[in-house]
């Protein structure tokens, strides 16, 4: 059988590829621009195209089986291009379809969730055979700051530290996705994937002393250092206006949720921010 990953050559699209590789599934990657051969673990086949060429979707959508659909993150169009590849999936047929959605997408105050929430209804009165994940904020996250946690000791959040978020590794996230893929007893469901902690700023910097055995402190970034350092890098202005906006809501509410429901898809409990440090100590040092 034939598995697209849409999304592929994006951070969330490369951990779902390699897990999904080790089934016994021919991957097919999916990305408006051709690749490095070797950006993924195992050997996939990798197509060009465009969501919103319905030309592209036909040609792609034609010999595949299932879909893991990662839509652009915080595409303004996502309602859009996930209504195109829709249109597709109910053409060929396809056996399983997973919408790969957000922790929370009934926040109406945050723009990304709230058109995740509206994607989802389109899944659901598809009639498509559907899985629905909803992960938190993710552990990898922490990635974006190493250098001033190496460097100066300092890890920057753009929030209140004393925020709590259940941050979840991603690596639980892609194991999750292999262990539901393909298998009817996943259909018609929604799945909060959620890490075992709700963590502050202030808990991450202890656990961070801790592990790379030196004092290492948390502060507030400011949302205007944050919103010049983004346009430095060009991001795109709507983009940089829903991080502040989801910034300010962790600020006012956390990020709670609930790891019961991938503890029980792993089969295991899920990693902690602790062993998720250990296992890469190594970029921090």
């Amino acid at each position: 059988m034939k598995v697209l990953v849409t999304g592929a050559t994006g951070l969330t699209g490369k951990y779902i590829v390699n897990s999904l590789c080790k089934l016994n599934y021919k991957i097919v990657t999916f990305s408006r621009n051709t690749i490095d051969n070797d950006i993924f673990d195992s050997d996939s086949e990798h197509r060009v195209g465009d969501l919103y060429s319905n030309k592209d979707l036909d040609s792609l959508l034609r010999d595949i089986d299932i879909v893991y659909h990662i839509p652009p993150n915080m595409n303004k169009d996502e309602i859009k291009l996930s209504s195109n590849l829709l249109k597709y999936i109910n053409k060929y047929n396809i056996t399983h379809f997973i919408y790969h959605s957000v922790i929370h997408p009934n926040i109406k105050n945050l723009v990304h969730h709230w058109n995740k929430l509206k994607v989802e209804e389109l899944i659901i009165r598809s009639g498509v055979n559907y899985t629905i994940f909803q992960p938190s904020s993710y552990m990898q996250n922490i990635f974006n700051d190493v250098v001033n946690i190496k460097n100066n000791g300092i890890h920057y959040v753009p929030y209140s530290i004393e925020s709590k978020l259940s941050l979840v590794d991603l690596t639980d996230v892609s194991n999750a996705a292999a262990k539901v893929i393909g298998r009817k007893e996943h259909f018609f469901a929604k799945y909060e994937l959620a890490g075992p902690q709700m963590l502050s700023g202030l808990d991450k910097s202890k656990i961070l002393s801790e592990v790379l055995n030196k004092n290492i402190i948390v502060e507030q970034e400011s949302l205007e250092k944050l919103t010049n350092k983004l346009i430095k890098m060009n991001v795109q202005e709507n983009i940089i206006k829903m991080r502040i906006e989801m910034f300010k809501y962790y600020n006012d509410y956390g990020l709670p949720g609930n790891s019961t429901i991938l503890e029980h898809l792993l089969e295991e409990k899920p990693t902690t921010f602790k062993k998720f440090l250990l296992k890469n100590k190594s970029k921090f040092i």
